[in-house]
């Protein structure tokens, strides 16, 4: 009996130390997940406190619960200083109605952009994009808030060295997608000016209107440039008044709206365009019909191949048009 009792007990340690050391690589194994969680969250909040543009979150009362540091520099404050605040209060007194109505609008769960007036005491004009989340760990909704600096300098090249076309193509890029997103800017601040009383309609037009002007004056100044620089280095002349287009001693005439449609998208070289797009951006004439750009699509794309230029103009099916360099 003793000796089945002290065998019977040796069997019961036995597996004990197994069970002990198989929780002993779980803990190991645990410790390991959780030293890794700890360092994707550090990775994230670099990239969160070290990103270009500024970065909010609010609660449900519009409380600011977490901030980078580009939108404490934003906002004219460190990002630690403006834990606590309410938003509304971050914002400059021409911008407080529209900032309480896309609060409101937030808070209702729909995403949205606006352009605002932040900061003091010199404000600057922010487009800001607001999107509606739930928090993970306690299921409470938060409003997450990416805020750029409409007034921030582009650092760029003075020019292209001589040859680079493909750093032309680059810049060519950025400009023309600041472009569209400030036009669009402009559109909707205008709209909303026009939809205001007299006195609130000056202000906004002072406060949002004006310096959307001067920026998109300015982006569209430095996407001409780039876009005189790529032609030049690519080496197209097109003269308006003969019609003649001449690369590298070969000459082609080219009707007028030939001339457009190559300058459109020479101007965005690998954006794609709808026929749609085209009509109303490249001729200003809606009122044709797509079978017609189709058309003068096909007879640029014989004559630039006459020319032998290093470029295929590409037609890709639900996307349109592009003009594609080698």
């Amino acid at each position: 009996m003793l000796e089945e009792a002290l065998a019977s007990l040796e069997s019961s340690i036995e597996e004990l130390q197994v069970a002990s050391e198989e929780l002993q690589v779980k803990n190991e194994e645990l410790l390991l997940a959780l030293a890794g969680l700890e360092e994707e969250r550090r990775r994230y909040r670099d990239l969160f406190d070290l990103a270009a543009d500024g970065y909010l979150v609010t609660d449900g009362a519009d409380v600011v619960l977490e901030a980078n540091r580009a939108a404490g520099e934003l906002l004219g404050q460190p990002a630690e200083a403006l834990l606590g605040c309410r938003l509304l209060d971050l914002l400059a007194a021409s911008s407080r109605s529209e900032g309480t109505r896309r609060l409101r609008q937030a808070r209702s769960g729909r995403d949205g952009d606006v352009v605002l007036l932040v900061g003091r005491p010199e404000p600057r004009l922010v487009h800001a994009r607001y999107r509606r989340r739930s928090d993970p760990s306690s299921d409470r909704p938060e409003t997450h808030w990416t805020l750029t600096d409409l007034q921030r300098p582009i650092l760029e090249p003075e020019t292209a060295a001589e040859g680079d076309a493909a750093l032309s193509r680059r810049w060519l890029g950025i400009y023309e997608e600041l472009t569209s997103v400030t036009e669009a800017l402009l559109e909707n601040a205008a709209d909303r000016a026009r939809a205001q009383s007299r006195v609130a309609r000056e202000h906004l037009v002072e406060a949002e209107v004006r310096p959307l002007e001067a920026r998109l004056a300015h982006l569209r100044a430095r996407r001409d440039h780039w876009s005189s620089l790529h032609r030049n280095q690519v080496g197209i002349e097109m003269n308006a008044a003969t019609g003649q287009v001449r690369y590298l001693g070969r000459c082609v005439v080219m009707t007028h709206r030939e001339q457009q449609l190559l300058r459109f998208l020479m101007e965005r070289p690998g954006t794609y365009y709808p026929a749609r797009a085209l009509l109303t951006r490249a001729w200003h004439a809606s009122y044709l019909s797509e079978e017609q750009v189709r058309t003068y699509v096909g007879r640029l794309r014989r004559k630039l191949a006459e020319l032998e230029v290093p470029a295929e103009l590409v037609t890709r099916r639900q996307q349109g048009y592009a003009l594609l360099f080698e």
